[in-house]
């Protein structure tokens, strides 16, 4: 198309320059036709869907604040098209085309099924996984596509924000069941994820300052009110035909005594921004620095991506590195483009791993000693 073929300043302009309602104008069936696209930069994590894909459209929007105020519910679970997918401008999907033979060189050993470094592991996770974010989890789907990620963790919320019940959105559901099918892994992530109706002691103010923006759900929940809500989201999950691996709280925020608690909710295993702990007998903590990117603010979406390409370099012997995709990531061209210059080059020198290989193999080192 030719816009899509228009110069990446000019794109990335056009794409992140209106801060208003994200209206989309439509466009003719003639395929000739310059089309009109805006593109809103969501700062929060607000209501994210919209309406099924029409044709002509480029999708993957956040909803207006207006909608969102008229109780308008927006998307459940509807999926794109291949040839909207290719209406996104190459400079906001990434560097390069989406054909694995016009990738960077240095992502075709995965193609080829080799790593220069196969004792090296890398686990891939998508986070807030929930209707309101569909239409942005739908970007980072089409990105692990791209690179052959198929084996990834989904990290999912009940009932985001307390507004999105995955109860009310079968198509969604499918789609995740699918995915979990097809060597997805399940994980519980919060009952909603946000702090609504929680105190917000000078302490817990300290404790999540620069880390989340209101989004530290288990916090500062005590033993008793953190089992709640996990035993909550199982029954929703579960209940959704999802059977979740482990639990993963909110901005990897909780209380020493999460561990204990999850393990009496029979998971097999919790995580912080810096490790993965197995809930065996001893709770072993496997070091694994976690990969993510910001983008509340322009100056925290340009510094995560400085800070990615640093940790490249820094962490490029460490054993066992994550990477963790938030639906945000996808409002941003450079933070887009920086989630796949960073998962190319994780791929061409370390094997891709999930929780389960994970925990199976400490369970075996363990055993051994």
């Amino acid at each position: 198309m030719q816009h899509a073929r228009r110069s990446g300043d000019a794109i990335a302009t056009r794409i992140v320059g209106e801060r208003g309602d994200p209206r989309l104008e439509d466009a003719d069936d003639d395929e000739s036709e310059p089309r009109a696209r805006q593109r809103v930069v969501d700062r929060s994590h607000d209501h994210g869907g919209v309406g099924r894909p029409r044709k002509g459209r480029l999708l993957c929007t956040g909803a207006s604040n207006d909608a969102a105020e008229d109780g308008e519910e927006d998307n459940k679970g509807a999926r794109w098209a291949p040839h909207e997918w290719e209406s996104i401008p190459a400079a906001w999907r990434g560097d390069r085309a989406t054909r694995p033979s016009s990738l960077p060189r240095a992502a075709r050993p995965h193609y080829s099924g080799s790593v220069s470094k196969p004792s090296l592991r890398l686990l891939v996770a998508v986070h807030d996984v929930t209707p309101a974010h569909a239409r942005r989890l739908e970007v980072l789907y089409h990105l692990l596509d791209e690179l052959g990620v198929r084996r990834y963790a989904l990290l999912v919320v009940p009932n985001w924000h307390g507004s999105w019940p995955l109860v009310e959105y079968p198509d969604f559901v499918a789609q995740l069941r699918e995915r979990a099918a097809n060597g997805a892994e399940i994980l519980l992530h919060g009952w909603r994820h946000d702090e609504v109706g929680l105190p917000r002691s000078l302490a817990h103010r300290l404790r999540t300052f620069g880390r989340t923006d209101r989004e530290g759900e288990f916090a500062s929940l005590t033993p008793v009110e953190a089992a709640a809500r996990i035993a909550r989201g199982l029954a929703a999950l579960r209940g959704a035909g999802l059977e979740p691996l482990g639990f993963v709280p909110p901005a990897w925020l909780a209380g020493p005594t999460l561990p204990r608690v999850v393990r009496e909710e029979g998971l097999t295993f919790t995580e912080d921004a810096h490790a993965v702990v197995a809930l065996n007998g001893q709770g072993q903590r496997i070091a694994a620095p976690a990969t993510c990117w910001s983008t509340r603010r322009s100056w925290r979406a340009a510094g995560s991506v400085v800070v990615a390409s640093l940790r490249l370099r820094l962490e490029r012997a460490r054993p066992l590195v994550r990477v963790a995709l938030h639906p945000p990531d996808a409002d941003v061209p450079a933070v887009l483009a920086s989630c796949r210059r960073t998962l190319v080059a994780l791929l061409e020198r370390r094997r891709l791993t999930t929780y389960r290989e994970l925990l199976l193999e400490e369970r075996s080192r363990v055993a051994a000693r």
